[in-house]
């Protein structure tokens, strides 16, 4: 049974190597070139200011989630505490 193993076990990894290696089918003809597209429009104008997800009353986490009064009112204790 051993004598088995040896033998079969390889003779399949060889096999399964050498259809993966072997010929390959005829390459697909080559795509043609696409429509050219319609003008894009311009782009959104840049806004520089904070934003993002505003997160609803049920989703507030108590003395995690902070408004941005809130921010504000601590940024302005720290400004007026240090030197």
């Amino acid at each position: 049974m051993k004598l088995n193993q040896i033998f079969v076990v390889p003779a399949l990894l060889g096999a399964l190597l050498l259809s993966a290696c072997g010929e390959k089918e005829a390459a697909p003809e080559p795509m043609q070139a696409a429509p050219v597209a319609a003008p894009v429009a311009a782009p959104a104008p840049v806004v520089n200011e904070a934003g993002g997800y505003e997160p609803s009353p049920e989703e507030r986490v108590l003395g995690i989630t902070r408004t941005q009064e809130e921010l504000d009112k601590m940024a302005a204790d720290v400004r007026a505490s240090s030197p």
